[in-house]
C-alpha cells in the first residue's frame, strides 16, 4: 500500500502541475534540437547531425525530469513541509517509500523523454524507437531518481539542490555522449565518461534507433548504478530513522528521570491540591458577604426578592 499511496501523490501533482511540467520538459530540449540540429547543418557518423542528437537529447530529458522531480520535491518535504517525519513514525517500511520514489521519478523522466519523441516524429529521420528504448529509457529515470533521493538527503537547504545539480546533471549533460561522441574525448577521461549512466543511456538510445544491435553490458551497468545509489539512499532513511527513535527515547528518559527525581515539587503540588477547595469555600463565602453588603446599601429588585441575603 506504501508504494501505491506514493504514486498517486505523484499523480495527483502531476495532474495539478500538467501544463507546468511538460512545457518544462519541452522548452529546453527543442531549443537545443533547433539551434543544433537544425540551426548548425554539419555531418556525424555519415548522417544528418540531427539524428545523432535526437537520442542524446531523449536520454538527456529523461535525466532531467527524474532527477528534478525527486531531488526538489523531496528535499522540501523534508526540510520545509516535515512530511518525512511523518513517513518515518508510520507502519509503512521504508523500502516502499523508496521504491515509490524512485518508480514515480522514472514514470517523470519517462513522460518527459515521451514528449520530445512525440515531437520529433514529424520530422523524417529514420530513427526507430521500440520496447527496448524505453526500457533503457524507464533505466536511465530509475538511476536518476536514486541520485534524487541521495541528493535531498545531502542537501542542508533548498538552495543546495541547484548547487548540485550544478555538480552532477550539467557535466553530464555535455560530456555523455549528447551532443559529440566520447570517443572524442581523450585516454582515461574518454573512459570515465563513456561509464557513466547518462553516456550508457544515449548509446543503447541511439544504436536502438539506428536499427542496431546494443550490448546488455549497457543494461547491466545502468542496474549496478541503481542498486548502489538505492542502497545509499536506504542507509540515509534509515540512519535519520534509528537518530529519531534514539532522540525520542533520550527525551522520554529524560522526562521520567525528572519526574521520579523531584520529591519536593510533587509535595508542593499536592499541597496546592490540597489547599485549594479551602480557598475556594473562603472565596465564595466572601463574595456572598459582598453581594450581601451591596445589597443593603443599594437595593435593587434582585435583592428586595431575594431578602434572605442581608443576613448572610
Amino acid at each position: 500500500m506504501g508504494i501505491i499511496t506514493i504514486l498517486w501523490e505523484k499523480w495527483v501533482e502531476f495532474r495539478r502541475d500538467f501544463y507546468k511540467i511538460t512545457l518544462a520538459a519541452m522548452i529546453a530540449p527543442l531549443m537545443y534540437l533547433v539551434v543544433f540540429g537544425m540551426g548548425i547543418q554539419t555531418i556525424s557518423h555519415g548522417e544528418p547531425y540531427l539524428n545523432f542528437l535526437i537520442p542524446g537529447v531523449v536520454s538527456l530529458t529523461t535525466m532531467n525530469g527524474s532527477f528534478n522531480a525527486i531531488a526538489q520535491n523531496l528535499n522540501v518535504q523534508r526540510l520545509y513541509e516535515k512530511a518525512f517525519d511523518q513517513v518515518l513514525i508510520s507502519p509503512t517500511p521504508l523500502w516502499q517509500f523508496i521504491a515509490g520514489q524512485i518508480i514515480g521519478g522514472s514514470l517523470r523522466g519517462f513522460y518527459a523523454g515521451g514528449v520530445i519523441l512525440v515531437l520529433t516524429m514529424p520530422i523524417d529521420t529514420g530513427l526507430i524507437f521500440n520496447g527496448w528504448s524505453f526500457l533503457v529509457m524507464f533505466l536511465n529515470g530509475a538511476v536518476f531518481s536514486s541520485i534524487g533521493v541521495v541528493v535531498s538527503f545531502l542537501a542542508k537547504n533548498h538552495a543546495d539542490v541547484p548547487r548540485f545539480s550544478n555538480y552532477i546533471i550539467m557535466p553530464m549533460a555535455y560530456l555523455c555522449n549528447t551532443f559529440f561522441s566520447t570517443e572524442k574525448l581523450p585516454g582515461f577521461l574518454g573512459k570515465f565518461v563513456s561509464a557513466l549512466p547518462l553516456s550508457q543511456t544515449s548509446h543503447m538510445i541511439r544504436s536502438i534507433s539506428a536499427g542496431e544491435g546494443f550490448a546488455m553490458s549497457g543494461i547491466a551497468i545502468l542496474m549496478t548504478y541503481l542498486i548502489v545509489f538505492t542502497a545509499i539512499a536506504s542507509w540515509f532513511i534509515y540512519k535519520r530513522k534509528t537518530c529519531k527513535k534514539r532522540t525520542g527515547n533520550s527525551r522520554s528518559k529524560y522526562s521520567e528521570e525528572r519526574t521520579v527525581s523531584s520529591p519536593k515539587l510533587r509535595f508542593l503540588l499536592r499541597t496546592c491540591a490540597s489547599l485549594l477547595p479551602v480557598a475556594q469555600t473562603r472565596l465564595t463565602a466572601q463574595t456572598v458577604g459582598l453581594m450581601a453588603a451591596a445589597s443593603m446599601f443599594f437595593p435593587t429588585k434582585a435583592s428586595l426578592a431575594a431578602p434572605h441575603l442581608s443576613f448572610l
